[in-house]
């Protein structure tokens, strides 16, 4: 299982579905990346490799502080997942892997 790439996610949040970017980099069983959202880019932290699950943190620094827990399913080119989103709670995501001409997030 590759999960190397940029993705496009649509994450359904109570403000309504957004189209979100994430960058991975694998190395062996962790990864680095960013997620890209309308507010803020954020990093991807404690990225781990489980066969084709993946889960990381990140925190949001702008419009306001909040971290993310993370837990994601590669299968092929597609992704599916939840958010642990703090007081927000979880929210899931599906999206599918991109080519770089896919490069700013728009709400959906």
């Amino acid at each position: 299982m590759s999960a190397d790439g940029d993705w496009k996610i649509t994450t359904h949040t109570p403000r309504g579905d957004f189209d979100w970017f994430i960058s991975i980099v694998t190395t062996g069983e962790s990864f680095t990346g960013t997620l890209d959202i309308v507010e803020d880019k954020m990093t991807l932290d404690e990225g781990r490799i489980d066969g084709n699950e993946l889960t990381w943190t990140s925190t949001m620094k702008k419009p306001r502080v909040l971290k993310f827990t993370a837990r994601a399913t590669v299968e092929g080119d597609e992704i599916t997942g939840e958010f642990k989103m703090g007081m927000f709670g979880n929210r899931p995501f599906e999206g599918r892997r991109v080519g770089p001409a896919e490069e700013e997030p728009v709400s959906a």
